[in-house]
Order: C-alpha cells, then sequence, then structure tokens
C-alpha cells in the first residue's frame, strides 16, 4: 500500500440509507518508487467507526463511464406481473382480498443487470412497498412504489375519505377526514419519527425530518388508512 488518503484515519461521514455520497480526495506521487504505473490502483474501504467492521471494499475504475439506467423490466408482486406495468409508471395500487394479513412478496427486475434493486417491503397493511432502483452510476435513481389496501368491507369507505396533502410536502401535513385518530408515520426502513394522539383534522409538522418518502397511518375504531407522501424542501 503506497498511500493512504487522507491519512490512516480516512475521513469520517455520516452516511444515510440510499443517499449517494460523493467524496473527492488527491494526492500527490511524486517522489513515490512505481514501478509499474498499469499496477497502481485506488482501493476504497469503508469501515463502521465503533466497531470497525469493514462493510465494503472495491477498487475504484480511472475514468470509468457508468450507465445511467434506473428503470424496471419487471415489477411482480407474489411472482406475477403487477397488472398494467410500465417502466415508466413509478405508482401502483393493489387491492387485496378480505381477510389478507401478509404482505405481498414484490420483486423487480432491473433493465440494467448492474443496477441495483432495494425493496422495502410495507410495514404492514394496508400499507406500501418501495422499490428503489440505482444505477450503475450510483447517482440516478428512481423509487416504484406500490399501495397495497384490503377489502374490509364498510371500513373501506371511511379509509377512502382521508386526505393527505400537500404532497410533496415541505413539511406541514394537512390530514382531511381524522376524528380521534392515531397517527403514526414511518420512514422507509420503519422506523417510527413522529406520533399524534386523539388526532381530529388538522396539521402535523415534518419539518425536522429528512428529505425522501414516509408513510401517514391513520387509525381509528373502525379503519386503518396509510399514505405515502414525499418530504422535498
Amino acid at each position: 500500500m503506497m498511500k493512504m488518503v487522507p491519512d490512516a484515519s480516512g475521513t469520517t461521514i455520516n452516511l444515510v440509507d440510499r443517499e449517494p455520497l460523493t467524496i473527492s480526495q488527491s494526492i500527490d506521487l511524486a517522489g513515490t518508487n512505481v514501478e509499474e504505473w498499469d499496477d497502481l490502483g485506488v482501493a476504497i474501504i469503508i469501515q463502521d467507526f465503533a466497531s470497525k467492521e469493514v462493510h465494503q471494499s472495491g477498487y475504484a475504475v480511472e475514468n470509468g463511464v457508468f450507465a445511467t439506467d434506473a428503470s424496471l423490466t419487471e415489477l411482480n408482486v407474489d411472482g406475477e406481473l403487477i397488472d398494467g406495468f410500465d417502466p415508466a409508471v413509478l405508482e401502483y395500487f393493489v387491492e387485496l382480498p378480505e381477510g389478507t394479513t401478509e404482505v405481498p412478496i414484490v420483486t423487480g427486475v432491473s433493465t440494467d443487470p448492474n443496477a441495483i434493486v432495494i425493496v422495502v417491503p410495507a410495514i404492514e397493511l394496508p400499507g406500501t412497498t418501495t422499490v428503489d432502483v440505482f444505477a450503475e452510476d450510483l447517482q440516478t435513481y428512481v423509487t416504484y412504489s406500490i399501495d397495497f389496501t384490503v377489502l374490509t368491507g364498510i371500513g373501506d369507505n371511511y379509509a377512502d375519505k382521508i386526505q393527505v396533502y400537500p404532497n410533496p410536502s415541505k413539511g406541514l401535513i394537512h390530514i382531511n377526514g381524522a376524528n380521534n385518530a392515531e397517527i403514526s408515520v414511518y420512514n422507509t426502513v420503519g422506523i417510527l419519527v413522529a406520533e399524534y394522539n386523539n388526532f381530529t383534522e388538522g396539521t402535523i409538522d415534518l419539518s425536522t425530518q429528512a428529505n425522501g418518502i414516509y408513510f401517514v397511518k391513520v387509525s381509528t375504531d373502525s379503519f386503518v388508512a396509510t399514505k405515502r407522501i414525499t418530504l422535498n424542501r
């Protein structure tokens, strides 16, 4: 190993799930004895600062050109291609039979085999499963979503009346149709980020949360409705 950049301690960063990060480093190799320049490579190591566990390592590509296709050729629910699938359509709605309790298994097949597909299942039903597709360049990405609802009889009529807006939002979310409801807000990895009790039509404030996709769960004695929102400031 010739050099460690910027030094033996590396660079400490905070990574956010599925948010691309770019770091620029440079080094002067003048006076360094290199037998064959073709043998010179740049190794990248990602290590947990506390546990010292190495999560990923690899070699950089000199003057690399990477594909930017982040589309899917297939989006499947329980092994079946979703009705009306179109690579350019990013949101789908699936109604499940009454009594369904298990979240369907969603899989995606990327157009570019070098793209990365990450499926984040719904927390529960009703709910939304998201499929993030990162192109080979790891900068270009799109998110497909499947909103699952379950036929439960009269409760469905009430759930349809819940309105959550604006979407996308800068942080203030208006919820109409809720009466003495419990409001739970989850991020895409299932972490509860906000909760409101005995909520009746009004506004919730998510302005302290990071940009991204969130799920607003509205629970009452007669129904449960989950709405997908996007924060974009």
